[in-house]
């Protein structure tokens, strides 16, 4: 019968070389799965930083955008108060609309 030794202790017979075998497999696929999940989570990563960067522009826009409509605002007040007191002066304001 064959033998094998492994590490350190000798095994002989066919069920063993299976379980060395069947061992090994799960070895290498738990390495391919470890590899993966790293590729995985750095792509998440990178994905992540990406999304940030757009959110962080679009909160920047939408910040400009409502000084800009602020800004805006305020002009179209102070016109309308220019316009306002314009009127409110006007010494023909008085009159009424009524002249019957």
């Amino acid at each position: 019968m064959a033998s094998i030794e492994y590490q350190g202790i000798k095994f002989s017979g066919g069920k063993f070389f299976i379980i060395l075998y069947e061992i090994n497999l799960v070895a290498s696929v738990a390495r391919d799965l470890k590899g993966d999940m790293k590729v995985d989570l750095r792509n998440a990563s990178n994905d992540i930083r990406h999304i940030t960067e757009i959110v962080n522009d679009i909160e920047d826009r939408q910040k400009a955008d409502t000084r800009e409509i602020f800004d805006e605002l305020k002009l179209i007040e102070e016109s309308l108060d220019l316009q306002i007191n314009k009127a409110l002066n006007n010494p023909l304001s008085n009159m009424s609309a009524k002249t019957k």
